[in-house]
């Protein structure tokens, strides 16, 4: 059933998005969407020379999942690393398919539990963490050299 799915928990993370406006000259800007129920993510991220997010901000028109999921990556996506990042959506997507290994999934995104059972919501569960994915890619493929420490400098 449809109440089983919508839970005080994703509603409330859905409803309580920390404001984060795109960032004005972001290193990327990309924009994720589902294909299932047309929920779209656009996300701006700059990173430090570390390859960490430095900053991030969001434009979101999405269901109560992908509003909830981007409630929960928003707290966590400051500071993250690109593979800190990967090792979450790792956990998350091994655990919408049901998988007990989750280790390295973030705080709160056990709240998606009921979503296990309905493959059809997965894709917007996984939106922010594709638009991620998306810029880090493009990270890497524009300067691949940031992943590298500078002589002289610790890694």
């Amino acid at each position: 059933p449809v109440e089983q799915l919508y839970t005080r928990d994703i509603l409330a993370l859905a409803a309580g998005i920390p404001v984060r406006p795109l960032v004005m000259r972001a290193d990327h800007v990309m924009t994720a969407r589902s294909p299932v129920c047309g929920s779209e993510i656009r996300l701006s991220v700059s990173f430090d020379a570390q390859g960490k997010v430095q900053a991030s901000g969001y434009e979101v028109r999405a269901c109560a999942f992908g509003q909830a999921s981007l409630s929960l990556f928003a707290r966590q996506l400051e500071g993250a690393s690109i593979e800190a990042v990967r090792l979450a959506a790792q956990a998350l997507q091994a655990m919408l398919k049901g998988s007990n290994e989750i280790s390295g999934l973030w705080p709160g995104f056990e709240a998606f539990m009921p979503v296990v059972e309905v493959p059809a919501r997965h894709a917007a569960v996984m939106l922010p963490f594709q638009a991620f994915e998306l810029a880090a890619k493009a990270h890497e493929q524009q300067a691949p050299e940031r992943s590298t420490a500078a002589p002289g400098k610790d890694a």
